[in-house]
């Protein structure tokens, strides 16, 4: 349950750095020039906050990749944790890397 609840607890902080981003793109258009400087202020956290997010993410995802996919190593370690509990840990990370990917890539897209 630990590695379910640290998890469990990044995924409204990572939710929350995409919908920032979203926002960022809709100002983008609707902005005054003098108006533009907090935009970009807001872009450059947001970008920084992804960065953090994804190195946090991607040793998790490594590790329940490698849990759910070697099952002799999972049942010599882990006998009692049943499959079901990596499968959803494995999606929420998932889940988490895939709306890190769009928020990422909506920032190329409104610097372009």
């Amino acid at each position: 349950t630990i590695i379910d609840n640290v998890i469990d607890k990044m995924m409204p902080e990572v939710e929350s750095t995409v919908r920032e981003v979203e926002t960022c793109e809709q100002f983008v258009f609707k902005l005054n020039t003098e108006s533009q400087n907090e935009l970009l202020h807001r872009m450059q956290i947001a970008r920084a906050w992804m960065v953090l997010y994804r190195s946090r993410l991607w040793p998790k995802s490594t590790i329940t990749h490698n849990l759910l996919n070697h099952f002799v190593w999972r049942q010599s370690f882990l006998a009692d944790v049943p499959q079901p509990y990596w499968t959803d840990i494995n999606d929420h990370v998932a889940r988490m890397v895939d709306l890190l990917e769009l928020g990422t890539q909506t920032l190329e897209s409104i610097q372009n």
